[in-house]
């Protein structure tokens, strides 16, 4: 959402789609994701 300061984009290049879907399922990221301020449940997408 251009403009909104709250918004952000973060891309991340992986060698395979299971290790993406590893690196999301894993319940350390949601607890970083929370010490650092993330409210909300993120949009993730995954791109071939």
């Amino acid at each position: 959402m251009a403009g909104d300061p709250d918004t952000v984009l973060v891309l991340h290049y992986f060698d395979s789609v299971e290790k993406a879907h590893a690196f999301f399922a894993n319940p350390d990221l949601k607890e970083a994701m929370q010490r650092g301020g993330v409210i909300g449940e993120p949009r993730i997408e995954f791109f071939d």
